[in-house]
């Protein structure tokens, strides 16, 4: 596994491996990212469950890249819940006759942005950039640096009422935000749905 953070995202109850056979990869993950389920324990992963699941993964991140999709497909349900929620959607052209390229290059008629480089993509996020020799992302997110800006200095935490009025963020932009801050470390999740810098 590369150098950086991995998230999955479960269509089961996090007690549910799926693949069975993802046994030790979802270990390795869960110790270098998270693993994300809003399905109880013990919930099998049925069909349904997982454009279900697409509709968090959409909403957790800045954008969606859609590589090769069929007419029917997952990365189309993900790329469709992406537009609802604001993001950005890309997709790269596939050669017309390929299985393949009916859904992708249905994307750009409809919208997305075409791209065949990661540089492309980069140019819709002017703030984000890359630390040479780790490939790590150094993220300079606006809605993150309201948060940081707002419990600087208030070591005991704000609640999430507070956070919301202050940083001038909806309930869904800020739960989004910091979910993501909370994984990386910058911010910690105290009783009382009380947040505060670590």
């Amino acid at each position: 596994m590369a150098r950086g953070r991995r998230w999955r995202f479960w269509g089961a109850g996090l007690d549910r491996i799926y693949p069975a056979q993802n046994e030790n990869l979802a270990r390795r993950i869960k110790k270098q990212g998270a693993v994300i389920s809003e399905f109880p324990i013990g919930t099998r992963p049925y069909p349904e469950n997982f454009p279900q699941r697409n509709r968090i993964i959409s909403g957790l991140s800045r954008g969606v890249i859609v590589v090769e999709a069929q007419e029917q497909s997952g990365a189309l349900i993900t790329a469709g819940f992406a537009t609802e929620q604001g993001r950005e959607v890309f997709a790269v052209p596939s050669l017309s006759g390929s299985q393949f390229a009916a859904g992708s290059n249905k994307l750009i008629d409809d919208g997305a942005k075409a791209v065949q480089e990661i540089g492309e993509v980069l140019e819709e996020f002017p703030y984000l950039s890359f630390q040479r020799g780790t490939g790590e992302p150094i993220e300079k997110d606006p809605f993150e640096a309201r948060i940081l800006t707002s419990l600087e200095g208030h070591k005991e935490g704000k609640v999430i009422e507070i956070l919301m009025k202050e940083t001038k963020l909806s309930m869904a932009q800020l739960a989004a935000s910091l979910m993501i801050l909370e994984t990386r470390g910058s911010v910690v999740r105290l009783p009382g749905n009380i947040y505060a810098k670590p």
